[in-house]
């Protein structure tokens, strides 16, 4: 089965125009008599939860959830060495891309654009990124 981001009919004209992957990902919608797989029912559910909590979570929390609620990061815990260290890259990129709203006071849609243009000029993968800052012990 296949998200429905093919054509569709313009208001007021009648036109046919391409939607948008975001919008095909938005309603989730799949051709008539299509019928999806568990697996890709349950992504859709994945990530209407994660569209409903961006606003009121941090980025950081709706990223975690996503690879949380989809068995991602059980599946690379369960793994390999190999496994492992890309559960690691993915924790430190989800740390970074969370430290780059944070500190930027940006949305979602910002820090994506500001972590892609980290990952461009960046000489180290996200793993090899400093462990989180700690706030200051209060004396």
């Amino acid at each position: 089965a296949v998200v429905s981001t093919q054509s569709t009919v313009q208001e007021g004209n009648g036109a046919l125009a391409k939607r948008r992957i975001d919008v095909g990902l938005a309603d989730f919608g799949f051709a008539p008599g299509v019928r999806p797989s568990a697996k890709l029912e349950a992504a859709r559910d994945v990530l209407r939860r994660a569209a409903e909590r961006i606003g009121t979570w941090e980025v950081e929390e709706v990223l975690l959830g996503v690879c949380r609620e989809s068995g991602w990061i059980a599946r690379l815990e369960a793994g390999d060495a190999e496994a492992r260290g890309r559960l690691a890259n993915v924790l430190a990129a989800i740390r970074h891309v969370g430290e780059l709203a944070d500190e930027g006071e940006l949305g979602l849609a910002r820090t994506a654009v500001e972590f892609r243009h980290w990952l461009d000029v960046a000489k180290e993968g996200p793993a090899s990124l400093p462990a989180p800052r700690q706030a200051p012990c209060a004396s």
